[in-house]
């Protein structure tokens, strides 16, 4: 991964199977990214609400540091759960709410109904002249499942982040990923 984006590449796909450490990898990626790079600002990708909540206790837990902190000692993670974006260096969150965030569109629920990324017959999202956020705002976004999310009608929300690195994860890849 590491010598991919010094090679220039802007994207990379990460298959590793169910169970075997795919928010683990992530949690170290962005420890390596944000410890030893210029990098500040990392975006984790979840498609449910739930998987958001269990990343963060990840992110908290995850010691695989020089000094055996945890990695929410060193950077502060959270997640986007109002339609302010978190002053965070990992911020964790679905894609639906963070078109809602970067939309301002009012108060976000916090719930699992925002689980059906893989509808590719909804139409595609058309990002506005006006976002709260600019275009170069995340160095590097993690997309958890990105095989469901990455591809599908939420496409123009990762291609509005134009300066950002993509990392996907999946265990189940199909070729559009």
């Amino acid at each position: 991964l590491e010598l991919s984006f010094r090679q220039g590449e802007r994207r990379a796909l990460i298959n590793i199977a169910t169970g075997a450490g795919k928010t683990y990898t992530a949690c170290l990626a962005a420890y390596r990214m944000l410890n030893y790079t210029k990098m500040q600002r990392i975006l984790f990708l979840v498609d449910r609400n739930n998987l958001g909540e269990q990343a963060e206790g990840e992110f908290a837990r995850f010691r695989f540091t020089e000094n055996g902190e945890t990695l929410s000692n060193i950077f502060s993670v959270g997640r986007i759960t109002s339609s302010n974006m978190p002053d965070v260096s990992v911020t964790i969150s679905t894609i639906q709410r963070l078109f809602s965030m970067l939309t301002g569109d009012g108060d976000i629920n916090d719930n699992d109904e925002e689980s059906d990324l893989s509808d590719n017959d909804q139409p595609e999202v058309e990002m506005p002249e006006e976002v709260t956020l600019s275009h170069d705002y995340f160095d590097i976004i993690i997309v958890d499942e990105c095989h469901r999310s990455i591809y599908s009608s939420w496409r123009k929300v990762l291609e509005y982040f134009d300066t950002a690195r993509i990392i996907g994860l999946t265990a189940t890849p199909v070729p559009q990923t």
